[in-house]
């Protein structure tokens, strides 16, 4: 099997279709050429533009001993830490398929995560930063420390997000796959047998060979230290760690797929949305010009929309309310004290607790008509949707503050 993974993270096809650019050599122009033709790219010269920093696993584990990054969650979804001293100790024993991997949105977090951050940037072709705008926002930036055979399985990115990945230590083995191939083809679930899994060493392994020979079209690359690969949203991609791995990476929206995640973002996370529109109203009116636009070209209503997500978490809460309810009801039965259940005082206690009243949401205007949606995964978010009348202001003044560079 040790050969079979080798041969695996060592075998390059189709790479010669990725194109290779150098932020020394290349201008912003350049980069943006690719960016709207929704090109996987490999970036040159990155770490050369950031402040010097040894970012070795050994001199990782010197400077923050233990400090403790999250690998994981457990099976509640609670996040799973470990020192970095603990994770060199396991890094140096593990023989597992599927190692664990520090993959922490917090960089760290408190002091460590101020001084890592101090010492990288977004790459001089990421200006934008358009999700700054939202008061809030999910995660979007990764420390990435994984040893040899760890890895992620095959997906897209959240909400249409692109994303750029600087390698900073070891070699990556990417697969990747156009946003047209369905999910459960790029998945490797048409050929996966009875008792395999998708992650990254068996998808490599097992599926990739398989998915070729029904004519998938898996390009699968190796990413060399100081090289920066792009993803445009929608892409499918499963990375292998060849060898011990440090990585930084960020999922973005700017002014060349705004509209994808803007479509995206109003249908997966509408109440975010609607904040995030008001964010972009009060900051940065153009952008929020560009959504409304997007939306009456649509005809997309998030007003509606809206209505009905909060319809059907308060379905969702009055099913929750009904079930503890019955529980509450079968206990004080078993305890003998059904006769004397005062239901309004546990409802009134329950609610409370549960913290059960409805958030409340932003106003989107009356600008934005009737509704449709589509998934996000689908392929209808692709730039064809996006027409001349909707698209995103040429210019993004203001659009990547300081503070997220």
């Amino acid at each position: 099997r040790a050969a079979a993974v080798e041969a695996a993270a060592q075998r390059v096809v189709g790479a010669e279709q990725i194109q290779y650019l150098d932020v020394q050599r290349h201008s912003m122009q350049d980069f943006f050429q690719v960016e709207r033709e929704r090109r996987v790219v490999m970036i040159r010269g990155v770490p050369a533009t950031w402040k010097p920093f040894d970012w070795s696993f050994k001199s990782m584990c010197e400077k923050f001993p233990t400090h403790r990054f999250k690998v994981g969650k457990d099976d509640r979804g609670y996040a799973l830490k470990l020192s970095m001293t603990e994770f060199m100790a396991y890094c140096q024993r593990q023989k597992d398929d599927s190692p664990l991997y520090i993959f922490d949105s917090n960089m760290g977090g408190g002091d460590v995560g101020a001084v890592l951050m101090e010492h990288y940037a977004p790459p001089s072709f990421f200006p934008d930063d358009l999700m700054a705008f939202a008061p809030e926002r999910p995660p979007y930036k990764w420390f990435l420390c994984g040893p040899k055979r760890s890895g992620t399985c095959c997906h897209i990115d959240p909400l249409y997000t692109s994303a750029w990945n600087t390698l900073l230590v070891g070699r990556k083995k990417w697969a990747i796959i156009p946003p047209d191939v369905p999910r459960n083809v790029a998945k490797g679930r048409t050929v996966m047998k009875k008792g395999e899994d998708d992650e990254a060493v068996h998808f490599f392994v097992d599926l990739v060979p398989r998915m070729r020979e029904l004519g998938v079209p898996v390009v699968e690359l190796i990413q060399e230290p100081g090289e920066t690969i792009f993803v445009p949203g929608g892409w499918w991609h499963c990375v292998l760690n060849i060898t011990d791995t440090v990585a930084v990476t960020q999922n973005y929206c700017g002014r060349n797929n705004f509209a994808e995640v803007w479509r995206s973002a109003r249908v997966e996370r509408p109440c975010w949305s609607a904040k995030w529109l008001e964010g972009m109203r009060q900051q940065c009116p153009e952008w929020a010009d560009a959504a409304v636009r997007i939306n009456q070209g649509d005809g997309h209503d998030m007003n509606q929309l809206l209505a009905l997500h909060d319809k059907r978490r308060q379905e969702r809460r009055e099913r929750r309310l009904a079930n503890a309810r019955g529980k509450a009801r079968r206990k004080a039965r078993r305890n003998g004290a059904s006769s004397v259940f005062d239901e309004a005082a546990w409802e009134k206690t329950y609610r409370a607790n549960a913290k059960y009243t409805s958030d409340s949401t932003v106003s989107t205007t009356s600008s934005d008509s009737s509704s449709s949606s589509s998934d996000s995964d689908s392929s209808s978010l692709s730039t064809s949707d996006s027409s001349s009348s909707s698209s995103p202001p040429a210019s993004t003044s203001g659009a990547s503050p300081a503070g997220n560079q």
